[in-house]
């Protein structure tokens, strides 16, 4: 872990359960100080909660999460949804008081690097971000999406996610919490209510 953290990985993904719970939409961003959790490598083709709790018990590594409830969600797309809850997300981490991570390392962002999971980002949503985010004094916000299904060479779909580690732990925790109930979630202690 570094004596103070400059820069924030993010990795966003969703429950996929837009209009057919009734809880809505759960976005979940999973977020590092490594560096080494954005870099993009193939990852197997299931969810290894085991890897998740892995990660969660270093130092440097945490999450969050939002709902998204109402029906203005149940039809949008999730690059949509996820850039939408992405402000809040990533907003409650920048304004703690006191570092995620430990009260020892301080919390002076210069940067952020934004990975989310699917296709269909418009480069109007990604700027909008970059935007939002350089208003908090940053002086570099990236922004980038993953499909984490690909076709090979050959055509055919290509079994496991290459993506970020971090898109693909999103991916792995959105969808436990999906199936907790919603008293639970809305009591949990990583859970941010959503702002529009």
């Amino acid at each position: 872990m570094p004596e103070e953290v400059d820069t924030l990985y993010f990795g966003f993904d969703e429950s996929n359960h837009a209009g057919t719970n009734k809880k809505g939409e759960i976005v979940v961003a999973v977020f590092s100080v490594e560096h080494e959790d954005s870099i993009v490598r193939n990852w197997p083709n299931s969810r290894r909660n085991s890897e998740l709790e892995k990660w969660l018990n270093h130092q440097g590594h945490d999450y969050r999460f939002t709902i998204l409830t109402g029906e203005e969600y149940k039809y949008k797309s999730s690059a949509s949804n996820l850039t939408e809850a992405a402000q809040t997300l990533v907003t409650s981490v920048l304004t703690e008081p006191i570092s995620p991570f430990s009260q020892d390392t301080p919390l002076n962002v210069n940067c952020i690097k934004i990975y989310f999971d699917g296709g269909g980002f418009r480069k109007d949503q990604k700027d909008l971000l970059r935007d939002y985010f350089k208003n908090f004094g940053l002086t570099d916000v990236i922004v980038d999406n993953f499909i984490k299904k690909n076709k090979n060479n050959g055509g055919k779909i290509r079994k496991g996610p290459k993506c970020p580690r971090l898109v693909y732990l999103a991916d792995i925790l959105s969808h436990p919490l999906g199936e907790l109930p919603g008293r639970e979630l809305l009591s949990h202690p990583k859970f941010v209510p959503y702002i529009s």
